[in-house]
């Protein structure tokens, strides 16, 4: 005998129901609201099943966005061990169903046939630490996506009202960039200041030496009086271009804090520090990625070898058993984990640009494009490739070398 409980988590209400076996429900899926009066549904189901078996059950249910959160919070309170689903893995289930439907009363028995037919794998619960970083590391995501948004408005400003800018600043959303837009947003506000308090507003802003300063102004003048802007001073596009500026400066602070942030963290952990220090030594991954890829797996060790890794960023190869698939468009399972999966394509990506170092997966994409293979899949493979060379840089402590 084998008890479970399985629950379909909703965002206000869910439905529990209670297994002695798969196929003994011990009663009907009941519905409770996400209140401690609710959550009580799910410890009377727990109490008569130990009473009837003498065994604690452990309590399934899938990862649904946020709302599985209030559930786990009571589940640990309580002393009750708990499985999350991955919800692809339960879609799969619903999918092989001749009928193919998702109600609240058939995803308990769904669920249980998951946990009874396809064994489901221990959770892992990460440390109060691991927890930070893995928060940190998809605020950074969100963050990140919200600073190129600005970014992509400020330089369509940029073009409009500074069109020589690319000849001033070779970077247009460094900080230095960012201060000076936000303090002179149109030409007319440069041209309104005598040439001595330009240098010392732009060494002020800046903090560059007279010389770079000098120079800068200089050349900006020049052009400025050879150049006609999209607007003048008085249109709202400057005001834009000054709020895109501030905006950009505070996505951009917040990511590099919440980077630092997230260094600190793996600093006090030495196994994580070696790990981040032995990716770092990859060429063309930086420490700053490298420590993301930790913030986002939380422990490498639990991984039994490196196809379980893989399988958990969801990269490992989706077999198509009609036999219509040829090795040259194979598609990935995508089970696992989306945010990991972000960042090992940011890793591949970058050390095949990467122009100066020899290094294994630039020399793997080479020879696999060579064969014919579809570019996602050689990148897909090159992902699989580089996890296989963490996990044993994990393993052995090394430093990263390519003979």
């Amino acid at each position: 005998m084998n008890p479970c409980i399985t629950i379909d988590v909703s965002k206000e209400s869910s439905h529990v129901q209670g297994f002695l076996d798969f196929d003994t429900p011990i009663s009907k899926p009941k519905k409770f609201s996400h209140t401690k009066e609710g959550f009580s549904t799910i410890m009377t189901i727990y109490n008569t099943i130990v009473l009837k078996t003498g065994i604690n059950p452990t309590v399934y249910f899938e990862y649904t966005g946020v709302y599985h959160k209030t559930l786990m919070a009571y589940l640990k309170a309580n002393n009750i061990s708990f499985i999350p689903i991955p919800p692809l893995v339960a879609a799969k289930v619903r999918k092989s169903d001749l009928r193919n439907k998702k109600t609240d009363t058939r995803d308990c028995k769904t669920l249980a046939y998951v946990v009874y037919e396809h064994k489901v794998k221990t959770y892992y619960e990460p440390t109060k630490d691991e927890k930070r970083l893995k928060d940190l590391q998809r605020y950074y995501m969100i963050t990140e996506k919200q600073y190129q948004e600005i970014t992509v408005h400020l330089y369509e400003m940029i073009d409009s009202i500074y069109p020589f800018y690319k000849s001033i600043m070779s970077e247009f959303d460094c900080f230095t960039s960012l201060k000076f837009l936000q303090k002179f947003p149109h030409p007319d506000y440069v041209t309104s200041h005598r040439e001595k308090t330009l240098i010392k507003d732009f060494k002020e802003l800046t903090g560059h030496g007279d010389k770079y300063t000098d120079k800068v102004i200089s050349k900006l003048l020049t052009l400025i009086n050879n150049t006609i802007p999209g607007c003048s001073k008085d249109d709202f596009e400057v005001e834009m271009l000054k709020d895109y500026a501030t905006q950009a400066i505070f996505y951009k602070t917040r990511l590099n804090k919440t980077l630092e942030e997230i260094n600190k963290i793996i600093d006090k952990d030495e196994s994580k520090k070696i790990l981040r220090d032995s990716i770092d030594s990859i060429p063309g991954i930086g420490m700053n990625t490298a420590a993301r890829f930790i913030a986002e797996v939380s422990n490498v060790d639990r991984f039994k070898s490196a196809k379980a890794l893989v399988a958990f960023a969801g990269t490992d190869p989706n077999i198509d058993q009609s036999g219509k698939q040829d090795g040259k468009h194979l598609s990935i399972t995508k089970c696992g984990n989306k945010r990991l999966r972000t960042i090992l394509f940011i890793m591949v990506r970058s050390m095949i640009r990467k122009r100066v170092a020899a290094n294994p997966i630039k020399d793997f994409y080479k020879k696999k494009t060579q064969l014919g293979l579809q570019p996602k899949v050689v990148l897909v493979a090159c992902v699989n490739k580089l996890l296989g060379i963490i996990y044993q840089l994990n393993k052995n402590g090394d430093v990263f070398t390519y003979n």
